[in-house]
């Protein structure tokens, strides 16, 4: 028997049961439904629980702090920064400086910036999600020399002609209008000056480019709020001019043991093992968003797991009518089977008919308990996002942190799907193996 004969005979089948054939897909219906709306509902709030913990910073960023820099602890230099960025799950690395204040000055003119001052491995700022609102990246010839400054970093430049009143407040004026800093950077010259133990600038001054203004953030690390970034080339240079006593960068410094360094990993997932790696290298001291998400991830793993499980109830009972509809067919479709089995039918054919079946009941039911699962979700979502303003919003609203409860991914549309017929099927596995146990002239012999 062919697959095209088999199909139509399963089709005519379960058209001359319509009430039946209904009935039991509208069980895979409702079963299918239920786990895909309790499922979605747990998707959701895990999705809108990460949106939050990213309001708060990066989820993928892990931090590495040095400050206890002793002779016998590992050294955050250069090669541990290597190390840590060939391991496969970290997509960028960049240690940080922090330029001493006071041990050098940006200036343009008579303008001169008195904020922090970062040095950062630029070619993996975009990698870390700094935003520019102004202006570029800059490329590799520029690098050297390029400074970046965050739009609150531009309000640190002060006049030193005048002192007082010699700065330039970024708060909006009696016409609600913010007046300009003193300072374009992409357009003024920039230079930046040493400073000596007593204040004063000393030796040649290094001519800096400014290539773009980034976005205030201060979920960032370093933050991008009143701070400036210049690259490591130029942070090495820097630090071997500085005197510090005991610190990092000395005079004549060969090597810088980095205060800090941040890590981001390809994924949420990828965080804890890149973390532990990290302290393997003899880092201990890190921080990532994963202590805030973790314990919160479980709790909702558990949510979700209850919510899958209650819909399953119902995909369960689903199963059961599938059994009963197909045990019922084999008992009303007797003689014909016997026929089947007189004419020549193989046993395998049989089986396959009623599986066919079984699982053309499970499609039917997946899909359009699919399709009323986005009808569901869209409903939720209506009344979470009108706030408070009733009963299943104030729940939803407070259960998750966005308007957005219940999120259906491709994945889980066509998994409910596939999972509806393979119920189907494995339901009309102990009814197809019952037909073809049928003895056929028993099966003939009975009336119909």
């Amino acid at each position: 028997m062919k697959l095209r004969d088999m199909l139509g005979m399963s089709v005519k089948n379960l058209l001359k049961r319509k009430v039946r054939t209904s009935l039991t897909a509208a069980g895979v219906l409702i079963g299918t439904g239920a786990i895909v709306v309790m499922l979605s509902i747990g998707i959701g709030l895990t999705e809108g629980m990460n949106e939050s913990i990213g309001q708060m910073g990066d989820i993928t960023v892990i931090q590495i702090y040095n400050y206890n820099q002793s002779a016998d602890r590992a050294k955050l230099n250069d090669e541990a920064i290597a190390s840590i960025a060939s391991m496969d799950q970290v997509v960028a690395v960049t240690p940080v400086y922090n330029v001493p204040w006071g041990s050098c000055v940006i200036e343009s003119g008579k303008y001169r910036y008195d904020g922090s001052l970062y040095g950062v491995d630029m070619s993996a700022m975009e990698s870390f999600g700094y935003q520019l609102e102004n202006g570029s990246f800059p490329d590799d010839a520029e690098r050297g020399n390029a400074v970046l400054f965050s739009s609150d970093a531009l309000y640190s430049f002060f006049n030193t002609k005048k002192k007082s009143h010699n700065r330039v407040d970024p708060y909006p004026d009696q016409n609600g209008n913010i007046p300009k800093p003193y300072v374009d950077p992409l357009k003024d010259r920039l230079e930046l000056q040493m400073m000596d133990e007593e204040g004063k600038t000393t030796g040649r001054p290094t001519k800096l480019v400014g290539t773009g203004v980034l976005t205030t953030d201060y979920s960032k690390t370093p933050s991008a709020s009143y701070a400036a970034f210049v690259d490591l080339s130029l942070a090495r240079e820097l630090a071997k001019k500085i005197k510090t006593n005991g610190s990092s960068g000395g005079r004549g410094a060969q090597e810088l043991n980095y205060d800090q360094a941040v890590v981001k990993t390809a994924s949420v997932s990828d965080v804890q093992a890149v973390e532990q790696a990290i302290h393997d290298l003899g880092f201990p001291d890190t921080y990532s968003m994963e202590t805030v998400r973790a314990p919160i991830q479980q709790m909702m793993n558990t949510i979700q797991l209850v919510l899958g499980g209650i819909g399953a109830v119902s995909l369960v009972v689903a199963a059961l009518g599938i059994l009963n509809t197909m045990i019922m067919s084999i008992y009303e479709r007797t003689r014909e089977i016997g026929v089947m089995k007189v004419l020549g039918c193989e046993v395998r054919h049989i089986r396959a008919m009623f599986l066919m079946e079984a699982g053309i009941i499970g499609l039917l039911g997946g899909i359009l308990g699919l399709g009323v699962s986005y009808g569901a979700s869209a409903l939720i979502n209506f009344f979470a996002s009108s706030g408070g303003s009733g009963a299943l919003g104030g729940i939803l609203g407070m259960a998750g942190s966005v308007s957005t409860i219940s999120v259906i991914p491709p994945w889980l549309a066509a998994g409910s799907v596939v999972f509806a017929v393979c119920v189907g099927v494995v339901s009309g596995i102990l009814p197809a193996n019952r037909a073809v146990k049928i003895s056929a002239l028993t099966a003939i012999r009975q009336d119909t």
